[in-house]
């Protein structure tokens, strides 16, 4: 199995009951994470205590939530040795698809595609979860978009699972503590679009493990007001492109 992640936490957020129910069934896990995060302004400022906030606090945040990162892996299950950051700038990859893409649709080179196509090729994964390119964060569209390039131009043999963070200007899913353990339900602009939505139950024990991953994520969950805890539901929620 393979999860691509364009930030450090969306591994979590979105697959942390598949990673963690593969992990324990023995299956091999890879995690890619394609950005530091290291433009989140506001966790910067909490993370430093300043207002003004430097390159080389941005930095510091980068370096922190890698770290944050593998510390929650690790509940899931994955060693530090399966996890891969490619340390691209967070809100970087919609100019790095421009430049993949020029105006007739032609495709050019670009490292990021290179190297995404060499690890799925290195890794022949038999699952691939990567972000939907309904998510109305940049970078997850461009790095929706990459995956799916890379995939069609390869014909890679995988089953395809989308998943969706941030949507409906992220008051979807609803963020309350009564939410706690409820069922994850699509958008219902989706449902319109015909797409396969594919639900992965989780048992109350995984449940508890993913709250406990997003919980290694504190300098977003501080910058956040705790948002990203609601995603500790009964199920996680994909679209399956195939």
């Amino acid at each position: 199995m393979l999860v691509i992640a364009p930030h450090p936490d969306d591994e979590a957020i979105a697959a942390s009951g598949v990673i963690t129910r593969a992990a324990k069934d023995g299956k091999a896990v890879k995690v890619v994470v394609i950005t530091d995060g290291d433009h989140f302004i506001g966790a910067a400022r909490l993370l430093t205590g300043r207002d003004r906030v430097t390159p080389e606090d941005l930095a510091y945040l980068g370096r922190v939530r890698r770290q944050e990162s593998l510390r929650a892996l690790s509940l899931l299950g994955v060693s530090g040795g399966r996890v891969q950051f490619l340390g691209y700038h967070d809100r970087s990859l919609t100019d790095l698809w421009s430049q993949y893409r020029d105006n007739s649709g032609n495709t050019g080179k670009s490292s990021l595609a290179v190297t995404l196509a060499r690890i799925i090729n290195d890794w022949r994964p038999t699952d691939i979860y990567y972000p939907s390119g309904e998510d109305e964060h940049p970078d997850h569209q461009a790095a929706s978009n990459f995956v799916r390039a890379v995939l069609a131009a390869g014909s890679f043999p995988v089953r395809e699972h989308q998943y969706l963070v941030h949507y409906d200007r992220n008051h979807w899913p609803v963020y309350s503590h009564s939410a706690a353990m409820a069922r994850l339900m699509p958008p219902w602009r989706l449902l319109a679009k015909g797409y396969t939505w594919e639900q992965f139950p989780l048992q109350p024990e995984e449940i508890g493990i993913k709250v406990r991953a997003i919980s290694q994520y504190q300098t977003q969950l501080q910058a956040t007001s705790g948002r990203y805890l609601t995603y500790g539901r009964s199920n996680e929620l994909f679209i399956r492109s195939n």
